[in-house]
């Protein structure tokens, strides 16, 4: 699976707002294939609670009378782009795959959201079934056509600096549109007010939070959501919200109900809640730790939800476990991982106790491992638990990686690399992209590649280095579906954030090659090739494709082939094909608007993976 946060760049896993005191946990599963020794915990994700990363302003370290970008010219547009059928200044709104529905295996037509300038400089949030679009299917956007319909005409715009951001907070999980509008706070304030629920087939949006809603997210594949709501204003108290979920209303003004009151920090900032569906969404669980004392954990058939709700104070049913920190549903959802006696660690040395329970029943604990400070999920694209990757013994935000391959046999772990920062597990299982050292500074960090089969438990796994020195990062996965080449970037500008496109043989680090010069993001289309944008000139990139026929080797020639000059840094693909890219231009010439192009890719991923993405666990 793609991962639907791009990259450390972005977090890669969970969102922190609020000055790190609300760490959102919006995974379907927490299913995990990348991960953080050092850090504080928090969420994984899955699902953006707030509709999607902050793309960094990359002008932002520059005085502000100062215009970086070079001057440009209107760049043609390309024979392969056709215009949508909108009127006016439109733009894309979510980012990476969130702007277009992106459920798997896709449950019928492909829909993308755009935001359109109306009067009074008001934007209007439409969907459009680009699906039908591309067939030459004749849609017209001018409210009367079911393909091109218009959900709002006061869709939220703020650009607070903590929190929801338009225009990512706008955005798709799976088939699900969650999005803010109506909104009772100031645009430079975080949001409070409505929030929205669209999915195809719905004639009108359904709110789903109260009129003081903060943000929600939607689970990638099951008809359900939560929020956080109604955040404690008064900053002599500790901070704390309310949390939403259940199923998705039927009716167009009927919130989820409240499950609890949520205490999302402790006294040292450090998280202490977490809320997730199981991957069929027919499981929920939050935890909480109240001002003092553990952190609890509950759980609820999705269905149960509103017969559960809490009217007010909060809840006072039994928790299902005791002190459970950091925890997570099995792929299977037979299975609850979490760690006990978790120490809550601020200063990069988190330790717990790995434990496993059966699920519903919290019967059968048993001790996977101690001295744990995070953990992942293993699996190979399917449902089937393929163990844990776990990192034990964690000091100065680094710990040793070790994968127990099967959880009915703890003992036989295999130790994959001593001393790491943070680590990404390739789809196949077969190897590991890892950093040991990370500049504080920067946050840029060295990377190797291990391969994963020939690790034993004393011996680590074999490794090669991509780059020695902290100039590295990651814009989006470093594998394709198979394994046959791992990407990252490199000579990384810290003060603009983009640095050359690098690829090369991930079972030794052999056939470097440079393929894009001032990479941006990419997206790996499984096991066929690559989309990314290069030429990045602040908020303007250029949109190159790449075909990797045999999954392994580069093409000819270095850089990608040019899709498009001068697009807007937001652009979106259709899943699972990868086959329909849709991008805006948006540089005040007379071509702008959002256009759509058909790519030479089209092989379905071979096992589709519930629709979850298999995203960073414990990433702040």
């Amino acid at each position: 699976m793609q991962d639907r946060r791009f990259g450390r760049r972005s977090g890669f896993g969970a969102m922190c707002f609020l000055g790190g005191l609300i760490a959102a946990a919006a995974g379907c599963d927490g299913g995990a294939s990348s991960g953080r020794a050092g850090t504080d915990g928090g969420a994984t994700d899955g699902g953006a609670t707030d509709g999607g990363p902050k793309i960094p302003k990359l002008d932002a370290r520059l005085p502000a009378n100062v215009d970086a970008r070079v001057q440009l010219t209107e760049a043609p547009i390309s024979d392969m782009l056709k215009k949508l059928p909108f009127s006016g200044k439109v733009s894309l709104v979510g980012t990476g795959i969130s702007s277009c529905t992106n459920q798997e295996p896709a449950p019928g037509d492909r829909w993308c959201a755009v935001a359109r300038v109306a009067e009074l400089d008001r934007q209007e949030l439409w969907v459009i079934n680009i699906s039908a679009v591309s067939a030459g299917t004749a849609v017209q956007c001018t409210g009367n056509d079911p393909n091109c319909i218009r959900l709002t005409p006061n869709l939220w715009t703020g650009t607070p600096s903590v929190g929801p951001t338009h225009p990512y907070a706008h955005a798709f999980d799976g088939d699900t549109l969650i999005f803010h509008a109506d909104a009772t706070s100031a645009a430079t304030e975080l949001y409070q007010g409505p929030i929205y629920a669209w999915r195809p087939g719905w004639a009108k949006p359904r709110r789903i939070s109260s009129p003081k809603g903060i943000t929600c997210a939607a689970h990638f594949q099951g008809m359900a959501a939560y929020c956080l709501d109604s955040i404690e204003p008064d900053e002599t108290k500790p901070l704390e919200f309310d949390l939403l979920a259940g199923p998705l209303p039927i009716g167009p003004d009927m919130p989820l109900p409240r499950v609890d009151r949520i205490h999302p920090s402790r006294s040292n900032d450090v998280s202490q809640w977490r809320a997730t569906f199981s991957r069929d969404a027919s499981q929920f669980c939050y935890s909480t730790g109240r001002t003092t004392g553990t952190e609890n954990l509950w759980c609820f058939a999705t269905a149960d939800l509103a017969a559960n709700a809490v009217t007010a104070g909060t809840r006072n049913t039994a928790p299902l476990i005791n002190d459970a920190s950091r925890w997570q549903f099995s792929r299977d959802t037979q299975k609850l991982y979490y760690l006990k006696k978790f120490n809550y660690s601020d200063v990069g040395n988190p330790q717990g106790d790995l434990t496993m329970v059966d699920y519903p029943t919290a019967a059968n604990p048993v001790t996977l491992s101690s001295k744990v400070g995070a953990y992942l999920l293993l699996s190979d694209g399917t449902n089937t638990d393929k163990g844990l990757g776990i990192f034990a013994e964690v000091a100065q935000n680094r710990g040793t990686l070790r994968f127990i391959r099967d959880r009915s046999a703890p003992a036989n772990f295999v130790t994959i690399a001593p001393e790491i920062a943070s680590a990404n597990v390739s789809p196949d299982l077969r190897y590991t992209y890892f950093s040991q050292n990370v500049n504080e500074q920067t946050g840029l960090s060295d990377a190797y590649v291990a391969r994963n089969n020939e690790a034993t438990k004393d011996l680590p796994a074999p490794r090669c280095a991509l780059q020695i020195k902290s100039s590295t990062d990651l814009y989006g996965s470093p594998f394709l579906s198979k394994s046959g080449l791992v990407f990252w970037v490199d000579d990384v500008d810290p003060n603009v954030l983009v640095g050359k496109g690098m690829v090369a043989n991930p079972a030794d680090c052999s056939n470097k090659q440079q393929y894009a010069k001032d990479i941006d993001f990419w997206f790996t289309v499984n096991d066929e090739g690559v989309i990314y944008s290069d030429d990045t000139n602040i908020d303007v990139v250029s949109i190159r494709y790449a075909r990797i026929p045999d999954g392994k080797t580069w093409p000819t020639g270095g850089a990608g082939l040019p899709l498009q000059k001068q697009a807007g840094r937001i652009y979106s693909m259709a899943l699972p094909k990868y086959d329909l890219l849709v991008i805006q231009m948006d540089q005040g010439y007379p071509s702008d608007g959002v256009y759509y192009a058909k790519l030479p890719f089209g092989t379905p991923v071979s096992a589709p993976d519930a629709g979850v993405t298999d995203a960073a666990g414990d990433s702040m």
